[in-house]
């Protein structure tokens, strides 16, 4: 089974919604947390707590049923489970995107000769344009709001972000702009790639599975330990991405041998892990893997079910996978007018609409800077998946 280019536009329009509602959500009451940057089984718990199912107080007498029934009748207010779960599981889009980025990246280049530098430079040649204007758009909106120039070390932060190397510099992968810690996780990547692709060539059958169990062994051992010691977001740094990164490349290049990767075990799998991975520090290493594995396959049983049945759905979500990279450039720093605005009403519902007004708003920035990208490039972007490179 291969991922077609309109399966991949389908899923980062999938993977792009789940990161920006998310980003809204997780700033608004009431936000359960998420296992994304750190681990906490208290958050869990909290999620549990939002959907009624009280875990902390085994007192009550009730049996399983009765708490799965309270779980239940949470559902009258929908649009609290919508602010919960989108808040506690949203983040989970940005595993999708590792892994898409793998394959894109293994498809396009397992048959080439290319160099480490001229490879990077040209993966690089992809972000900056995007990026640069998304630094621009913020500033001017900066002086719109502020009237005032940001100082030396509101500058020397973005100085690091342009470089890429935020991640690496203690207490700066969240700095300016909370969403921007993945562009220097990306490039870490991109910097790896054609030596995992060496590897998976030289050791077709286990090359990946070797480098994945390194990663995870490093970080239950040593790595996160040594992130928090030097001050560092583990979460931004590649080590903990490997697993899923990896999958893509085993993937595009050897997934039509394994077809069970595609299917329901592995479906299933991946929730486990995810279930395990929320609960179990041990575990939590390895749900980032379980949710990229969940959402490959379920979002690929979504596309050809809306496809089928639901074509302007369809549609919608291509749509937003065309604009995936400006959406997730500039959403960031235009949330904030609308958690304001839910703050002051605290009202679950209009939360939940505001949500979309963000959504809309962010869309139809993304618009904008795509046009003006175009114009100043000179290079036509589409929304058609017959147009959009898959690596990116």
């Amino acid at each position: 089974m291969q991922v077609t280019r309109e399966n991949t536009i389908f899923l980062k329009g999938l993977g792009i919604l789940l990161i920006a509602f998310h980003n809204y959500f997780h700033w608004v009451h009431p936000s359960p947390g998420e296992n994304e940057f750190d681990f906490s089984r208290q958050k869990t718990i909290n999620l549990f707590h939002l959907l009624g199912w009280e875990t902390a107080n085994y007192d009550k007498g009730e049996t399983f049923w009765q708490k799965v029934l309270s779980v239940f009748e949470t559902f009258s207010e929908p649009w609290l489970v919508i602010n919960a779960l989108s808040s506690f599981f949203g983040h989970y889009g940005v595993p999708l995107f590792v892994l898409l980025s793998a394959y894109g990246l293994a498809r396009g280049y397992q048959d080439k000769k290319y160099s480490w530098l001229s490879f990077l430079v040209k993966r690089l040649s992809k972000l900056y344009p995007t990026f640069l204007l998304a630094i621009g758009l913020l500033l001017l909106l900066i002086l719109f709001r502020k009237e005032t120039v940001p100082d030396l070390a509101y500058f020397r932060a973005l100085l690091w972000k342009l470089l890429f190397i935020h991640a690496f510099i203690p207490k700066e992968s969240l700095s300016v702009n909370g969403p921007w810690w993945f562009y220097s996780l990306i490039v870490q990547l991109y910097v790896l790639f054609p030596i995992l692709l060496g590897i998976h060539k030289k050791f077709p059958r286990f090359g990946m599975a070797i480098v994945t169990l390194a990663s995870i062994v490093f970080g239950l051992t040593n790595g996160l330990d040594m992130a928090k010691g030097l001050g560092l977001d583990y979460y931004a740094l590649f080590p903990i991405h490997l697993p899923q990164f990896c999958l893509g490349i085993f993937l595009a290049c050897s997934g039509e041998k394994v077809r069970w990767l595609w299917g329901r075990w592995a479906f299933c799998g991946g929730i486990v892990l995810m279930g395990l991975g929320n609960w179990f520090e041990w575990a939590w290493h390895v749900s980032f893997l379980g949710s990229a594995i969940v959402l490959l396959i379920g979002g690929l049983w979504a596309e050809r079910f809306l496809r089928n049945k639901f074509q302007a759905g369809w549609s919608l979500v291509v749509f937003y996978g065309g604009i995936s990279m400006t959406l997730f450039a500039i959403h960031g720093f235009l949330r904030g007018p609308f958690v304001n605005l839910s703050k002051t009403y605290e009202s679950t519902f209009w939360t939940f609409v505001f949500s979309f007004c963000f959504v809309l708003v962010a869309t139809l920035f993304a618009k904008g800077v795509m046009r003006f990208e175009t114009w100043i490039v000179g290079e036509q972007k589409s929304f058609s998946t017959k147009k959009i490179e898959v690596g990116t």
